[in-house]
């Protein structure tokens, strides 16, 4: 076996990264264009966008953890008496670790509402926005107070699990052709898909919120991290959908747009061509669904980072930036 190194100490970035979350944790309010805020922290900014904002925000409470926290939709609209005839949804934060992709959602919603930015503009003039910035609240906060690293819920089911990393991963527990590739059956896995799809109660939230919003839905986006790819359906197996060709078009035509903003090469295509085969995933059940477009983010950095998903919170201002200019581009290209 060939093996490489990539970091002999990850726990001293971590270590490094918790002195610098823990002084902003401190804060009443949370500067997260510049670190990675706490989930009381957001759900604080969620709540004051409505008022700050009333004529084009409105946050609803989509649902309740195992462990009691509420799980925030947040839909920005041109006009909400106004509303329009398609609307797109972006998730992220549904793997506790990958706290770029949170970070990146909430500050796409702060773009989204500057009203300076011409980009924003275009966005809300042609869809209504719904994004689900904590998709698993729990993870999170574990992994702020417990272990940086865990990935998956904090839901105890009813078959026991005497293992520390219980839970249920929420990537693996949508209904596209569930419990197969890319899962374990073992409770303390990262990638125990749960006893059934949509056992867990942040899948089940988000789907009926999605599902309720059809057939208005244009499109769903996964926000995940980390190794820079651009995921098409399907992820389960290596059938593609009738439009694929259409779909990798789009896709191309965004991460063009994100490469402007400091040259990083996104690479497209579907999991088993380019990452590994997983099931149970969101995008999937909702492109089955007849959502027309459907992908997940792998937000940076490159799989040949050192640091992983501990990634530096100096890098929030241009990641958020390239997420944020490849869903303008897919405005632009879809509206066409």
């Amino acid at each position: 076996m060939v093996y490489q190194i990539k970091n002999e100490n990850i726990q001293a970035a971590i270590d490094a990264e918790y002195v610098e979350v823990s002084k902003q944790s401190k804060l009443s309010s949370c500067p997260f264009t510049s670190t990675y805020c706490t989930y009381d922290q957001i759900q604080s900014f969620l709540l004051a966008l409505q008022s700050a904002y009333p004529t084009k925000v409105k946050v609803t409470n989509i649902g309740t953890t195992y462990e009691g926290r509420n799980i925030y939709a947040v839909k920005v609209s041109e006009n909400l008496s106004q509303p329009k005839a398609k609307s797109v949804w972006v998730e992220a934060g549904t793997h506790a670790r990958e706290w770029i992709a949170i970070a990146s959602a909430l500050n796409l919603i702060d773009k989204l509402l500057t009203a300076s930015r011409t980009e924003s503009s275009t966005m809300l003039r042609a869809y209504d926005w719904n994004i689900v910035p904590v998709h698993n609240p729990d993870g999170y906060a574990y992994s702020h107070s417990n272990s940086r690293l865990h990935r998956k819920n904090r839901q105890v089911e009813s078959r026991p699990c005497y293992f520390s990393n219980y839970g249920i991963d929420l990537n693996r527990n949508w209904d596209a052709d569930f419990g197969k590739a890319g899962t374990t059956t073992q409770c303390q896995g990262d990638t125990y898909p749960g006893m059934s799809a949509f056992a867990a109660r942040e899948t089940t939230a988000l789907r009926n919120a999605v599902l309720g919003d059809m057939p208005n839905v244009e499109a769903f986006f996964s926000v995940h991290c980390y190794s820079e790819l651009m995921l098409l359906p399907h992820g389960f197996n290596n059938t593609k959908p009738a439009d694929y060709a259409h779909l990798f078009s789009v896709a191309e035509h965004m991460m063009r747009w994100l490469e402007t903003v400091r040259g990083t090469y996104y690479l497209s295509g579907t999991p088993p061509e380019i990452l590994y085969s997983a099931s149970g995933g969101a995008y999937d059940y909702f492109k089955l669904q007849g959502v027309k477009y459907a992908y997940t983010y792998e937000l940076s950095p490159s799989s040949s980072t050192g640091n992983g998903f501990v990634l530096s919170a100096t890098h929030i201002p241009a990641v958020s930036e390239e997420l944020f200019m490849s869903l303008w581009a897919f405005v632009d290209i879809v509206t066409k």
